[in-house]
């Protein structure tokens, strides 16, 4: 089946380094270097970065790039011709490892040799060595160590001094020259001439990291623009912002919000009046090396032949090595349409200074509607919004945390207005107030900030808990439940040095499980209480009560009182229960008649089964003193005369220690039964009580 792809006009993958298509299209014609049009600042150390250049027919475009950016350019090139050309390939230097490069030149220059290794390599080679004394012409037979005053064909011997010689055959016989004494080397060969010059060069370039070159082929007709846009290393954007209060003194008014971003253009090139888009987005990227030259090892096998069976594990390998690789699917390949969608601009609303192009969840994403110029190697700060707003200031407390009031602001943004993380100066009529970290706000949302501690308020604590009052009894199926309903109050004392004019806002800490019941505000001579409702915007953890100026000035000192209550449900086993618990409940007024019979009658078991309990463990204790009686008096037995009065004495008291031991075993047998009986009775009785 005959299969048709669409042209494609996008570049993805086809990167080739050095192929002859590539430089045969000839030497690039001398243009101006190719201008950023559009940098993408994302914050996960890369930056998208879009460069455009004007060409004219077919033929090379260089674009210079920076060492670092070549491993994220080969993972994320994209490569148009705006105009109806072609783009044929992409170059760029190869990158071989160098001391496979330098192992296939002529003269093997791997491993860094040194002049004796060298010699070595070159046998055969026709050299001329210039010394101290004149120069040798002649081809290099060997490099030996011999002794000071050996001769050629000598074996080095005694104790001369050893050194190193290249034995060459001339046109006068063999000479030995000690490498030592070398001033010069000359090859006669052109190849290793070149050669030499070809690693150095290959040495030389290695050690630059300074820049690469990009080569773009392309063929066309008339000017056209090409359009390059790739991934680059680059620091992350970073925000700050300022709100200009026009009066701080007042619960109301305007301010007016600034936001600035910091960014750093750490490229080679300038950025002059570019488009500049931020944003919080943060892409999967990684750092894979796919510039450097990678070679894999692969095993040598024998050519078959009549030769000994092979072992299995041989036939699995090579089964192994010459799988076929499996073919590309048309999934693959991408329509070029899709890509030029992705990467085709958007309208700008002129007058802004940044357009929020939407987000997901925290995700923020700034247009810079207007051209941003940044030298290279240099940071800029870029305003990024200019709103006024209305404002609430007020101070603001909070209970369990500390004991300081701070000077606070709110204020809400627009809709279509989104502020990512960062810190915020704070200014009134009087100037600098403070600075605040300002979380992620989005649109429509209120943000507070607390920004200056307010020296003429105090605010102290004081809680109390009440002892719990049983509202509910139920007891059945062997279990007593109960519900306390434990209440507590909190007194936040305010204390006011100076008249205040603006509210206080307490924000008082709600813990789980507990209800906010009320809060008033007592305050005056004649200590009025006056009931105060919380915000109605809250978040879970908190409830907020405004105090305004007249309650905070009312008296010198002034009370907001909070009470909170919560319902504690409990089970007890009634077959375990102690005493004191049934002595506890039969004090509340929640039981009725007959819950307080049953409960006076499980106290009785109780009782009954305790006193047992007491009496077998006053006996058990008995019991372990005489043991110890008895072990004493053996002991002492042991070293006294059978015959000795003392010795019948302690007969008599061991008789009467075991007619004591019988008697308490009995009784401890009469304790455990009576224990059982009651045991079950009282189980028969719980079992039948449903109340």
């Amino acid at each position: 089946m005959k299969h048709c792809f669409p042209r494609i006009q996008v570049l993805f993958i086809l990167l080739v380094a050095g192929t002859y298509s590539l430089w045969a299209m000839g030497e690039p014609e001398p243009r101006p270097e190719p201008e950023i049009r559009e940098v993408t600042m994302f914050t996960n150390g890369t930056s998208l970065v879009t460069v455009e250049s004007e060409v004219t027919g077919s033929g090379i475009l260089e674009v210079p790039v920076q060492q670092e950016e070549l491993l994220d350019i080969l993972k994320t090139l994209v490569v148009r011709d705006l105009d109806g050309g072609r783009i044929l390939s992409a170059g760029f230097p190869a990158s071989e490892p160098l001391q496979r490069s330098l192992s296939r030149l002529a003269l093997d220059l791997s491993g860094n040799p040194g002049m004796e290794e060298m010699l070595r390599r070159a046998a055969g080679e026709e050299v001329t060595v210039h010394t101290r004394t004149g120069k040798v012409r002649g081809e290099i037979l060997s490099v030996e160590a011999a002794s000071s005053g050996s001769s050629v064909g000598n074996r080095p011997g005694g104790d001369s001094p050893l050194r190193t010689v290249v034995n060459l055959n001339g046109s006068r016989g063999l000479r030995r020259v000690d490498i030592s004494s070398i001033n010069r080397l000359e090859f006669h060969s052109a190849a290793i001439e070149n050669d030499l010059e070809t690693a150095a060069r290959q040495l030389r370039t290695s050690s630059d990291n300074s820049g690469k070159t990009l080569r773009i082929a392309h063929e066309g007709e008339g000017s056209r623009r090409i359009q390059l846009t790739y991934l680059r290393p680059a620091p992350r954007w970073k925000s700050s912002y300022r709100l200009v209060v026009d009066n701080h003194e007042s619960s109301g008014g305007e301010a007016t919000l600034e936001g600035w971003s910091i960014v750093d253009n750490t490229g080679s090139r300038d950025w002059n009046n570019i488009q500049l888009n931020l944003s919080t987005a943060n892409p999967v990227s990684f750092v894979m090396d796919l510039y450097s030259a990678r070679y894999i090892d692969r095993p040598e096998l024998s050519l078959p032949g009549n030769a000994a069976a092979e072992p299995p594990n041989e036939r699995a390998m090579k089964q192994e090595m010459f799988a076929s690789a499996p073919a590309m699917s048309e999934s693959a390949i991408m329509d070029s349409r899709s890509a030029a969608d992705r990467f085709s601009g958007s309208s700008v609303e002129p007058g802004a200074m940044a357009t929020d192009r939407g987000s997901l969840g925290t995700l923020v994403e700034y247009e810079i509607t207007r051209p941003v110029s940044v030298l290279s190697g240099s940071s800029a700060m870029v305003p990024i919004l200019s709103e006024t707003l209305a404002v609430d200031s007020y101070l603001s407390y909070t209970g369990g945390q500390n004991q300081s009031v701070y000077r606070a602001v709110e204020f809400e943004l627009p809709q279509n207005l989104q502020l990512v993380s960062g810190p915020l100066a704070l200014y009134d009529g009087d100037g600098f107030a403070g600075e605040a970290l300002l979380p992620y706000t989005s649109g429509g949302e209120s943000q507070s900030v607390e920004y200056a501690l307010e020296q003429g308020l105090v605010v102290s604590e004081e809680r109390s808990s009440g002892d719990g009052i049983i509202r509910t009894i139920i007891i059945s199926d062997g279990y007593l439940r109960s519900e306390l309903l434990q209440t507590r109050t909190t007194d936040y004392h305010i204390s006011a040095e100076t008249e205040i004019g603006t509210p206080l806002v307490i924000r008082h800490p709600v813990n789980s499980g507990w209800t906010l019941q009320s809060g008033t505000v007592i305050s005056g001579p004649e200590e009025d209480e006056q009931n105060l409702e919380p915000s109605t915007r809250d978040e879970a953890q908190t409830r907020s009560f405004r105090l305004e100026p007249a309650q905070l000035n009312n008296s010198s000192l002034s009370t907001l009182r909070i009470r909170e209550e919560q319902l504690i449900s409990r089970r007890y086993e009634l077959n375990s229960a102690r005493q004191d618990l049934f002595l506890q409940l039969l004090s509340s007024s929640a039981l009725s008649s007959e819950q307080r019979s049953v409960l006076n009658r499980l106290l009785e078991f109780r009782s009954t089964i305790d006193s047992l309990n007491d009496e077998a463990r006053l006996l058990r204790n008995r019991r372990q003193r005489i043991y110890d009686e008895q072990q004493r008096i053996s002991r002492n037995m042991e070293n006294l005369d059978r015959e000795s009065e003392i010795y019948r004495r302690y007969l008599e008291d061991l008789n009467d220690q075991e007619d004591n031991l019988v008697q308490i075993r009995r009784d401890l047998d009469r304790i455990d039964r009576e224990i059982q009986q009651k045991r079950n009775q009282l189980e028969n009785f719980i079992s039948n009580i449903q109340l």
